[in-house]
C-alpha cells in the first residue's frame, strides 16, 4: 500500500460518510501536488467540487491514473459497484474496450476449477453462469 492510496482512500471515506468535496479534496491534492499537478480547484476539474456524486466520478479518475498498473482497480470496480448493473458497464466501456464483452453475474468473478469441485464431494458449486 503507498501512501497515495491510503490519501486517495480517505478521501473516498470522508464523501461517503457524509463530508464535503472541500474537506476531501486536501487530501487529493497531496497525492496531485506530488506530480506537480495543480490543485483540483486551480484546475480544469474544478467542476468536481460541485457535488459528491461529481467529486467521485473525479476521485476514481485519480485512482485509475494514479495507481495504474498497481493491482487496485478491478477492488475499486467492485467497491463502486460498477460492474452490478448495465450503466456502470456502459461508463468503463467507454475508455475501456475490454467491457464490451463484460456480462453481468458472470465475469465480476471466476470460474471454480472443475478439480476443486469434484474434489469437494458437493460441498462447491460452481459460480454461476459458468
Amino acid at each position: 500500500m503507498r501512501y497515495a492510496d491510503i490519501l486517495l482512500n480517505y478521501a473516498e471515506c470522508i464523501v461517503k460518510t457524509g463530508g464535503t468535496p472541500a474537506e476531501a479534496v486536501v487530501h487529493v491534492n497531496k497525492v496531485r501536488e506530488r506530480v506537480n499537478l495543480a490543485k483540483l480547484e486551480d484546475s480544469i476539474f474544478k467542476d468536481a467540487m460541485n457535488s459528491s456524486d461529481a467529486f467521485m466520478k473525479r476521485l476514481q479518475m485519480e485512482r485509475t491514473l494514479e495507481l495504474c498498473f498497481e493491482g487496485w482497480r478491478w477492488a475499486d470496480l467492485k467497491r463502486w459497484g460498477l460492474l452490478d448493473n448495465q450503466e456502470g458497464i456502459n461508463e468503463l466501456k467507454l475508455r475501456d474496450p475490454d467491457f464490451n464483452n463484460f456480462v453481468i453475474g458472470k465475469h465480476n468473478r471466476l470460474p471454480m476449477p472443475q478439480l476443486e469441485i469434484d474434489n469437494s464431494m458437493g460441498g462447491l458449486t460452481q459460480n454461476p453462469m459458468y
